[in-house]
């Protein structure tokens, strides 16, 4: 009787010891760095009449071509063997040095301006791959809160920090790539990540702009 009682509470402890492992396994860290490519098209219409003085509006169409980096620090959390959510910061610089602007429908200029823009992401992702696998398709999807912080334009010699668009934004984030098992704790993931922008500027009558990374992320789970 007593030797029963030892191994049922021997089989109990060893049963919460290897549940509490496997929670411990469920959580990962990682470092991730992407270069960064964003494309906006805006159409839109300004007026250039007065109260006695009407006119047309003016119409303009603005692309820009930006390019820059992404770096940053995720956690995530093992739903089960193939389900993950994420979350972390990422922050990201991007230069756009010229863009291409046409007004009524004349040809186009280029401007030679820079403008550096920078935003601190916060990213919730749902991740899925396929488990038991050393090396397996990695799909991601979520949304990411963006973060203004203060930008720069440079005309020349001259610098000035503005603020562009919203304090805060929330965009949809797409993503498929590959995650390679290095070993029982650490992965690494090469993974195209692409994000809609839907901060819709202020004038523009049609609107489509997104950022492409191609993230290479270092994972280690504990």
């Amino acid at each position: 009787m007593k030797r029963n009682a030892i191994y049922a509470a021997c089989s109990i402890l060893s049963l919460l010891s290897g549940q509490t492992v496997m929670a411990q396994n469920r959580f990962s860290f990682s470092v991730s760095l992407a270069p960064v490519y964003a494309h906006a098209y805006n159409k839109g219409s300004f007026p250039t009449g007065t109260v006695t003085n009407p006119a047309p509006n003016a119409t303009y169409v603005i692309k820009s071509d930006s390019y820059g980096y992404t770096a940053g620090v995720m956690g995530s959390y093992s739903i089960n063997s193939a389900f993950s959510v994420s979350t972390g910061l990422w922050a990201t610089q991007i230069t756009n040095l010229r863009s291409e602007i046409a007004l009524n429908n004349e040809n186009s200029i280029l401007t030679r301006q820079k403008k550096y823009q920078f935003t601190y992401k916060v990213p919730l992702l749902l991740n899925y791959q396929l488990p038991g696998k050393r090396i397996s398709p990695y799909l991601s999807a979520g949304v990411s809160a963006d973060f203004r912080s203060r930008s720069y334009i440079i005309v020349g010699d001259y610098e000035t920090g503005v603020k562009i668009g919203k304090p805060i934004q929330f965009n949809p984030l797409v993503g498929a790539g590959v995650r390679f098992k290095l070993n029982e704790s650490s992965a690494f993931t090469l993974q195209p990540i692409m994000q809609l922008n839907l901060n819709k500027p202020t004038n523009a009558t049609a609107w489509f702009g997104y950022q492409m990374r191609v993230l290479a992320q270092y994972s280690y789970r504990f």
